[in-house]
């Protein structure tokens, strides 16, 4: 089952489903993340608004899904990642 984890329609489509297939979700570990290479020069608005999509609100839909659809029973565990993105006039990050 694949689903886009920034797409607010499909997540609760694939919880749903997986609520048929297995019954309820008693734990939900929501860790979507991906690092955007490059430098802040280098990167687009575009860019920086899909790795906050993805890493930040991404888990939030997912806990959203899942509540909605179980009823607050269960656990949610949010674990967002955010890969720092540096300026060319900054020092390395270390990462």
């Amino acid at each position: 089952m694949v689903s886009d984890i920034t797409d607010e329609q499909s997540v609760p489509v694939v919880v749903a489903a997986l609520a048929t297939d297995i019954g309820p979700i008693d734990l939900l570990m929501a860790n979507a993340g991906y690092g955007h290479e490059g430098t802040f020069e280098e990167s687009t608005m575009a860019d920086l608004h899909r790795q906050f999509d993805v890493n930040g609100f991404g888990s939030i839909v997912a806990m959203e899904a899942r509540t909605a659809r179980d009823a607050g029973a269960g656990t949610s565990i949010n674990r967002p990642t955010i890969k720092p993105v540096r300026s060319k006039a900054q020092l390395p990050v270390p990462v």
